[in-house]
């Protein structure tokens, strides 16, 4: 077994290494206050292999945070649920 392939459900499954990244995403709900029965949703994105990581309030922010990486690849994102 090669070193970007990994064993899944006794199947081996190839990863590309180059054309891959990898992210931990946490999201979490904020009170804002005791007296108001509601939360604010909130959460972090970190990329595994840079350890680089951002505190986010909205999707938009963590598909921002991620665009970077995917360019990189030469990847460019678009279409309704990528706003700018």
């Amino acid at each position: 077994m090669e070193s970007n392939e990994a064993p899944i459900n006794n199947k081996v499954w190839s990863f590309p290494e180059s054309n891959t990244h990898s992210f931990i995403i946490k999201v979490w709900l904020e009170e804002i206050s005791e007296d108001i029965d509601t939360g604010v949703w909130r959460g972090q994105i970190t990329h595994v292999l840079s350890g680089q990581h951002r505190y986010v309030k909205s999707l938009h922010e963590m598909i921002s945070f991620m665009e970077h990486y995917f360019e990189e690849m030469g990847a460019t994102l678009s279409g309704p649920s990528h706003k700018r």
